[in-house]
């Protein structure tokens, strides 16, 4: 059986698809680089349960000890497919990392407005719009945490998108941060750049001190 092509499974063009690529790839010169100052960022707390709680998160690059963060959306499919990976690296490392999943604007919203459906959605029932407001956005979020029984602390972008923009983030990505407010590892831009195992081990040499941390 062939495989699909992503504008198949996107129920679009190809020429639609290749111009929301070329987009996608032009952001990528903005993209902040290994041994950049992280960027700062506000971005409002949900509890365990993903309930909203109007506690802000504030990074400012000045916690004390390295901070890794992941983004990403319910629409998008290889990040629930990593839910219990990234799980087991949270549960791996928190003692000694501090951990967020920033929820970030939808990968692939059902109304196509920042990005189009996709096959494997619709097969699951995932049938989510673009958060149009921070209450959407938090109702998603929290479906989101339940359904993949996500247990690293969640933070919920704002509606400037400033966390995603700020770390050219869409539709998923990895980062670590060191001591020093630093970038110690991003990932590529998702799929195929989304690599837990590179996180991982980004975050085992850090620990060990390979790379500088202070």
């Amino acid at each position: 059986m062939l495989e699909r092509k992503p504008w198949e499974l996107w129920n679009i063009s190809r020429e639609k698809f290749d111009e929301f690529y070329g987009n996608l790839l032009e952001r990528q010169k903005y993209v902040p680089n290994v041994g950049d100052p992280a960027p700062h960022f506000e971005a409002e707390r949900l509890d365990a349960n993903g309930n909203r709680t109007g506690e802000s998160f504030k990074f400012t690059g000045k916690e004390g000890r390295p901070v890794a963060f992941v983004f990403g959306s319910y629409t998008w499919p290889p990040f629930r497919d990593d839910a219990v990976r990234i799980n087991n690296i949270y549960n791996t490392y928190k003692n000694n990392i501090d951990f967020y999943c920033v929820y970030v604007k939808e990968a692939h919203p059902e109304d196509n407005i920042g990005g189009y459906q996709t096959k494997p959605n619709i097969d699951e029932g995932i049938i989510v719009n673009q958060h149009t407001n921070i209450e959407e956005r938090a109702e998603v979020a929290q479906v989101c945490m339940l359904r993949m029984n996500l247990e690293m602390p969640m933070v919920l972008d704002d509606m400037d998108d400033t966390a995603e923009k700020s770390y050219v983030a869409y539709p998923d990505r990895l980062y670590l941060v060191g001591a020093d407010g630093c970038v110690a590892y991003r990932s590529e831009v998702g799929p195929d750049g989304f690599i837990l195992d590179d996180w991982e081990g980004a975050i085992k040499a850090l620990l060990a001190g390979k790379i500088a941390a202070e």
